[in-house]
């Protein structure tokens, strides 16, 4: 789970529009939130992925499903309010069903930033310091799932780990003065790739920043990198954007 950005409301919910079709889904329980301009402006401002679990939406059968923050059966009014739509997978949807958020609140990805409640451990989400927000967003979304979404995680750790054991190795191998400049380039580019899965608009991103930056191979990359200058400004910046999202236990 990363940090949203509420873009303003679409041009075409306006305020009539806003009381028509609450009124429409007060008098006839149609689902007038499923406007294709609304489902457009949530999936931007999600990157298209769920904006819990961070899967990526419209892919498969991971279909975007609009969740009402503060549940509609219980408060209706606020059926079409933008500040109340956010776009999730149809899992977290289906989990977090008619909980009350006003009555026990969860993170709001677009108001709360989820790492100063949330930090990753070995795929798992745990609260920091256990914050009763960082709980109750954990158990009322299930999002340590072990079959759904614990296992798909560790898979990605396990996957990141390797990756850059085996780089770090690689780079023991690279000589300062050597000429070849097919291996220098390789180095470069397979960090570069590496944090580059960790920018907001990829696939579980806050998970893959984590991994990376709790990594002990990771950072004796980046010293190497550093002792041979090859730590570019791209790679700061790609770090920096990691650190932004990554859901470290200690910051």
């Amino acid at each position: 789970m990363i940090k949203l950005e509420r873009p303003e409301r679409p041009a075409k919910l306006t305020d009539s529009e806003i009381n028509n079709l609450t009124l429409k889904y007060k008098n006839q329980n149609i689902p007038v939130w499923n406007r294709t301009y609304i489902k457009n402006s949530l999936l931007k401002m999600s990157n298209y992925k769920c904006c819990y679990c961070e899967t990526k939406l419209n892919e498969e059968s991971k279909y975007l499903t609009i969740d009402h923050f503060h549940p509609k059966n219980k408060y209706p009014n606020e059926v079409i309010s933008w500040e109340n739509l956010l776009p999730a997978c149809a899992n977290c949807n289906s989990k977090k069903g008619n909980h009350d958020t006003i009555v026990t609140p969860i993170i709001n990805p677009t108001v709360n930033n989820p790492k100063d409640y949330l930090y990753f451990y070995s795929g798992f989400y745990y609260s920091k310091n256990n914050n009763i927000l960082g709980e109750n967003t954990i158990d009322v979304l299930d999002l340590n799932n072990i079959d759904l979404l614990v296992l798909p995680r560790y898979k990605i750790v396990v996957s990141i780990v390797d990756e850059l054991s085996r780089l770090d190795s690689y780079i023991d191998e690279y000589i300062p003065n050597d000429s070849n400049v097919i291996r220098r380039n390789k180095i470069i580019s397979s960090i570069t790739q590496i944090l580059k899965q960790a920018l907001p608009d990829k696939e579980y991103s806050a998970l893959v920043a984590t991994t990376v930056l709790e990594c002990p191979s990771y950072c004796k990359i980046k010293d190497k990198l550093k002792k041979y200058n090859l730590w570019s400004d791209e790679l700061q910046k790609l770090e920096v954007s990691a650190k932004n999202i990554s859901l470290i236990r200690d910051i």
